[in-house]
């Protein structure tokens, strides 16, 4: 009973301190933007407060999405109509994402464990790691309960690489990729050497997330571009209209830059960038990046080396586009979803799906493909 009392109020703690810093950090932010906006545009915190409270009245956008989209420049404000905030994305997928199936894709367990036994091309689920009990691993019907069980299943029956990601994870949070090293201890990408009693350890004492999945570690296709050490996805949306039909609406590739060990954007946090993918035929387009303030910008493909080269194609989009279609009708009555997809050598693999996805702003055109997806 006291060890989890002293469980229950480490987490609350650590769930006050995250809040304190988020509101600290947004404080900051919102002096940055006055700033820059003043120096930059000329408008001074009056006026660039009376922009930002039309653009959220009349298209829910933050004072952050107003900033990194250019709304604040006067002479961009035009552009809102064209563009969405995720306020009215969340609001759009309310209604055509029934709420109480969110596990279907919010949970990795559940939507590993449903997607395997529909036969749809997803990564391999080698084992699940719950904080609270027993444990579990592909192929062995002993279960895995407790740290020492983890750190020898790590250690010895894990592949020689594979990845570690939380069963309720987001943005590329506590996502490991790890590779076994010949002395028995393990590299994991971007952090370093440990052991396999260390990691265990970190798992299982995580606060932040208390059940984790391993999966086999995929590869890039050799054609895609980038230069980062991560497992490149494209963010693609399905939406299922009245008759029925799936159909991909929109599609973005995310390229990694140099060093990166994850492909999130992250509204431009990461240094990596978007190239809006052609839905005809798989052709990578502009790119989406972000400079030093986090104000995105949409540049031609090309400009940088490691961006994709103007005409580039990702291999295997027909079968991409029917991966994602077919296993849209699968999570009816869920009907517009955002798919995450690695192109492999071997074809398409399913990544994740996402009932809450982030608007492909600043993409133009946005605004009328919301316009389009609407509850019949």
């Amino acid at each position: 009973m006291m060890v989890s009392l002293g469980a229950t109020r480490a987490r609350v703690t650590h769930a006050v301190t995250w809040r304190a810093r988020g509101a600290r950090d947004a404080v900051a932010r919102t002096a940055e933007i006055a700033r820059t906006t003043r120096a930059e545009h000329g408008t001074g915190p009056v006026r660039t407060a009376a922009r930002a409270a039309g653009l959220a009245r009349r298209g829910g956008f933050t004072l952050e999405e107003s900033f990194t989209m250019g709304l604040l420049d006067p002479s961009r404000a035009h552009e809102a109509a064209d563009l969405v905030s995720k306020r009215r994305a969340i609001a759009l997928q309310a209604g055509l994402n029934p709420y109480e199936l969110r596990a279907l894709t919010e949970d990795k367990v559940v939507f590993s464990r449903y997607t395997e036994a529909l036969g749809l091309p997803v990564p391999r689920l080698l084992a699940i790691l719950p904080q609270s009990g027993g444990g579990w691993a592909a192929g062995d019907p002993r279960p895995l309960p407790g740290r020492e069980k983890w750190a020898r299943y790590l250690a010895v029956d894990a592949p020689e690489t594979f990845v570690v990601k939380p069963s309720r994870g987001y943005h590329g949070l506590g996502v490991r990729l790890v590779t076994r090293r010949p002395d028995g201890d393990l590299e994991v990408e971007g952090t370093g050497t440990t052991t396999a009693a260390a990691l265990a350890d970190a798992l299982m004492r995580d606060r932040q997330f208390h059940v984790w999945i391993v999966q086999e570690r995929l590869r890039n296709h050799p054609d895609l571009p980038g230069e980062g050490a991560a497992l490149q996805t494209l963010r693609i949306i399905t939406f299922v209209d009245g008759d029925g039909r799936a159909e991909a609406v929109n599609a973005q590739f995310r390229v990694t830059a140099p060093g990166s060990v994850v492909d999130n954007f992250a509204n431009g946090a990461t240094g990596n960038v978007l190239s809006i993918v052609d839905l005809h035929d798989g052709t990578l387009g502009g790119v989406i990046h972000a400079d030093e303030r986090r104000v995105m910008h949409q540049s031609p493909p090309g400009t940088v080396p490691w961006w994709p080269a103007p005409g580039a194609r990702l291999p295997h989009w027909d079968g991409i586009v029917a991966a994602v279609t077919e296993a849209a009708a699968h999570f009816l009555p869920m009907r517009a979803i955002g798919w995450d997809v690695a192109v492999t050598t071997d074809g398409p693999r399913i990544v994740e799906a996402n009932i809450w996805w982030d608007p492909p702003s600043p993409e133009r055109g946005v605004g009328a493909l919301m316009g389009r997806m609407r509850p019949d």
